[in-house]
């Protein structure tokens, strides 16, 4: 399952003061007929940023804005894609959003008020340097949020019951960015992929927020849930 997880974030700096909330959910696959439901459960967020998308051109029909980051064709597939990254702006959002340029395939950026925010979307079957490589192409300027599905483990440092390589292999660059894990402060040990394999149940936390600005009011799960095997952050 994956239930929506939601970033409220208060800027208090006295020159650029901002409330902006934000969510993040992993689609696998995202479908015109559930598009109404996914946004009926964000009624109160101003940006829903959807990964794997598999949408490789066009829109859904919505009220909200929509700013895309298209999918890559399968071969072999019969016209199915992978990947992809898609933010869905509500109308009730109070800032002018902009798309900034694509800075690599994975990642989606957009500019709203003073905040930058890149979303990624990073397959398990990156290399940990390709993963690195991509990071870095990022600016990281002050007033950034970076969030996504990483498929990145890191133990006990989020509450996960298990790390992977590539978490151990971003956690230098995380600190020498001066980036914090907001699941870690606000939503630790909170699983956001929950799966059923030989009818146990497996979970790890793979979607994340980061963030180099001050104050974060709140990291949430959702009310509800949605039908994926990742949760709506």
């Amino acid at each position: 399952m994956s239930p929506i997880v939601s970033s409220h974030i208060n800027n208090n700096n006295p020159v650029h003061s901002f409330h902006v909330s934000l969510s993040l959910w992993n689609a696998n696959g995202l479908r015109q007929s559930t598009v109404h439901d996914a946004l009926s459960h964000v009624l109160d967020t101003h940006v829903l940023f959807v990964t794997e998308t598999w949408l490789l051109s066009g829109s859904f029909p919505s009220d909200w804005s929509q700013f895309h980051l298209f999918g890559t064709k399968v071969p072999g597939a019969f016209g199915r894609g992978s990947g992809g990254v898609l933010a869905f702006v509500s109308p009730s959002c109070p800032f002018i959003v902009s798309q900034l340029p694509s800075y690599n395939p994975h990642t989606l950026s957009l500019k709203f008020g003073t905040l930058t925010v890149h979303c990624v979307y990073l397959p398990p079957p990156l290399s940990s340097d390709k993963v690195l490589s991509i990071l870095h192409s990022l600016p990281l300027t002050s007033d950034t949020i970076l969030c996504g599905d990483f498929n990145a483990r890191f133990g006990s440092l989020l509450g996960d019951t298990n790390a992977n390589a590539r978490g151990n292999s971003l956690q230098p660059w995380i600190e020498e960015s001066s980036l914090s894990i907001l699941n870690a402060s606000l939503a630790y040990g909170i699983p956001t992929f929950i799966t059923f394999r030989r009818q146990k149940e497996v979970h790890s936390i793979i979607d994340l927020f980061l963030k180099n600005i001050g104050e974060i009011a709140m990291l949430k799960p959702p009310k509800h849930a949605l039908l994926s095997e990742e949760r709506l952050v």
